[in-house]
């Protein structure tokens, strides 16, 4: 066998991989012998059929074989012989015929080199959310209509109400209902997670109200869409009395006075805002080293490898056939570039483990086990293999150890974050009797900047694993 190889461009070679004439005859040879002895065809006992009649049926489909076979072969031991790091599975682009021998021609790409930036020379912003006592107030509220009652009303004279509305979708242009109306039941009005305009509109409405309200007030997307309210019925929230029996038992018994109940929601709510602050941290760091390398070279056919996988278990997840789905580019083009950064961000970060030789150690396995509440004696490295068959936990724990590697490396800049971001946040708190405060949006990320579409390194950049070669005529799996 004989190796060629020929650099197309920084991510993208082609090997050149030759089997003397001699060989080939053997090893195709052999393999239609093979297929002599299983092949059953009319008029012929098995095992019986002329070779002749084998080749002109399955002597194609048996060159293809061989071609695969010993290219993959032949590419693997080249492969780990260089220690390339290759990106995706390479792809036998060609097969030539002469009369030497066959000659395979591999297309496959190699992650990009990356000069690792220095983190001390990163500077990210920190989001810091002041807690105040309106906010307390507001979730200690939340807690009295736990306990509260509600009545019929005529006026949703204050925030204090809630009110059921029908909602017909109009297209601005045309006039004309796009949709069948459709009911949105007790919206209360102290809800920060309704849109602020839209919270506004709906103070001191009367039963039987109706108006336009425009729907890009909402979502700038929908700036050809009027939606038209009509107020089907308002109840007045009537919030209950926090006696020493009911702080009781939201607090399991730990307090029974309002002023305990106040300084746990605020340390509740400090505690889940820094958890939304950790998330941020995180997520500017992506932004920040993803812009760092926004000129690296990537490997395209593998970007395009991970967004057809994506998109194929997406349409399976909703039950679609992936054949019928139209992809324009206007559609690919914004899921080809979240994929690009978390493959860039996938990779430096695995330098940066690698680089540092980042490792799980029994006291990072304690650490993440007394914070799921597991005993002590049951958190060492040992255990969590004997537990962790798919290595999903050890992962996440390594990849924690290695966001808090390069969140200590870098510079932060605080930011006080303004108040209507800070409402929106509280909005998706909630106060869980007995349990502190649930946030109902933990999967959510910070900012929405990009997304990781549920892959994981190994996913977006491979473990090294050389995979199977695959063509145009290829039904391999790989």
């Amino acid at each position: 066998m004989e190796t060629i190889v020929n650099k197309i461009d920084e991510t993208t070679h082609n090997v050149l991989i030759k089997c003397g004439k001699e060989e080939f005859d053997r090893l195709y040879n052999a393999e239609l012998a093979k297929a002599q002895q299983k092949v059953e065809i009319k008029g012929f006992r098995k095992g019986k059929v002329p070779l002749s009649m084998v080749k002109q049926r399955f002597g194609q489909e048996i060159f293809h074989d061989i071609c695969f076979e010993f290219s993959n072969t032949e590419f693997t031991k080249y492969a780990h012989e260089d220690k390339l790091h290759i990106a995706g599975s390479p792809y036998l682009k060609d097969i030539k015929t002469e009369d030497d021998g066959v000659t395979c021609v591999l297309e496959y790409e190699i992650h990009p080199e990356v000069d690792l930036v220095d983190l001390s020379t990163l500077e990210i912003d920190e989001p810091v959310y002041v807690i105040e006592d309106e906010d307390i107030d507001t979730f200690v509220d939340k807690i009295r209509m736990e306990f509260g009652s509600t009545e019929d009303a005529e006026l949703a004279s204050d925030e204090y109400h809630s009110v059921t509305i029908e909602i017909t979708e109009i297209e601005k242009s045309s006039g004309n209902p796009t949709k069948e109306p459709f009911t949105i039941p007790d919206l209360k009005l102290t809800d920060r997670a309704i849109a602020a305009p839209l919270r506004e509109r709906l103070q001191n409405v009367k039963v039987g109200d109706e108006f336009d309200f425009d729907a890009s007030l909402i979502n700038a997307d929908r700036i050809n869409e009027i939606m038209h309210i009509k107020v089907i019925s308002i109840k007045k929230l009537i919030l209950g009395e926090l006696t020493e029996e009911i702080i009781t038992k939201i607090s399991n018994g730990r307090f029974d006075t309002i002023e305990d109940l106040r300084e746990d929601v605020g340390l509740n709510l400090q505690e889940s805002l820094n958890s939304l602050t950790q998330r941020a941290l995180v997520n500017n760091l992506r932004l920040k080293i993803v812009e760092k390398y926004a000129d690296l070279p990537l490997p395209k056919n593998h970007i395009n490898e991970i967004l057809n996988d994506y998109l194929t278990s997406d349409a399976k997840r909703r039950k679609i056939d992936p054949a019928k789905i139209v992809r324009t580019e206007e559609v690919l083009a914004p899921l080809r570039q979240d994929i690009e950064k978390s493959y860039i961000w996938s990779l430096v970060t695995a330098l940066i483990q690698e680089k540092e030789n980042l490792q799980l150690e029994d006291d990072d396995v304690i650490e993440a086990f007394g914070s799921m509440g597991l005993p002590p004696e049951m958190a060492n490295i040992e255990f969590l293999k004997s537990v962790d068959k798919d290595g999903q936990a050890t992962r996440q724990m390594l990849d924690k150890k290695l966001m808090d590697f390069m969140l200590s490396a870098v510079s932060t800049n605080n930011v006080t974050v303004d108040n209507e971001t800070k409402l929106f946040a509280l909005a998706n708190l909630n106060y869980k009797l007995n349990q502190g405060i649930e946030d109902n949006n933990l999967d959510e990320d910070y900012d929405g900047e990009f997304n990781d579409y549920d892959m994981d390194k190994d996913e977006l950049i491979g473990n090294d694993h050389i995979g199977h070669v695959h063509g145009e005529d290829c039904d391999h799996n790989h």
